[in-house]
């Protein structure tokens, strides 16, 4: 009679362990499923930020300030934390001519992301509309060599192109490798004499 009753005990100890590794492989299977499903939804909810911030940049491109800025505002909205959504809603901001926007959006991405020199850019931009040239090279020289566009913007961009006889732009232009607009006295001759004949 021990003899059954230790297999039937040793019966019933490997059908519950059966039966917990069943159960527990099926929370695992569950468990594993939902993390597979919470994964594929943040991978959806990545590119369809991906899409929506591709879409307010062609509206921007296209001259449709307007509608970029209400797309990048939306996104604002449901990612508060993403900088490059920030980022491009100062630029819609600042091409529909709201400074004060503008200048905000690129300070709350300099306060997510320090590093981020195209926002830094932007800001020395703002300061360059406003006519303070010294802000605007300071931020400029905090901005390292390759980053920020800052060489393209000094070459053509008419807010640094407006500066290009100031000697702190002639500097910059300098140490980016640009063409350095002579302001000595004697070129300043040189091109009148020239004009005049």
């Amino acid at each position: 009679m021990s003899r059954n009753y230790l297999w039937a005990g040793g019966f019933l100890a490997v059908t519950l362990a059966l039966i917990i590794q069943g159960a527990v492989s099926g929370v695992g299977a569950s468990l594993s499923r939902s993390h597979q499903q919470a994964k594929a939804e943040q991978i959806a909810d990545r590119e369809a930020l991906k899409s929506a911030v591709a879409d307010g940049i062609v509206l921007g491109e296209q001259g449709d300030f307007q509608g970029a800025m209400n797309v990048f505002e939306q996104l604002a909205v449901k990612y508060p934390q993403h900088a490059a959504v920030w980022l491009n809603l100062g630029i819609a901001r600042g091409a529909m001519g709201n400074i004060i926007g503008a200048e905000a959006a690129f300070q709350w991405v300099l306060r997510m992301s320090p590093q981020d020199y195209d926002a830094l850019a932007e800001l020395a931009n703002i300061a360059l509309q406003r006519g303070d040239i010294g802000r605007a090279v300071a931020l400029a020289k905090d901005i390292p060599m390759g980053e920020g566009r800052l060489r393209e913007r000094l070459a053509s961009d008419e807010r640094w192109l407006r500066y290009q006889h100031d000697h702190r732009v002639v500097e910059l232009r300098r140490q980016y490798g640009l063409p350095v607009v002579d302001t000595s006295e004697r070129a300043r001759k040189e091109l009148e004499r020239a004009m005049r004949r």
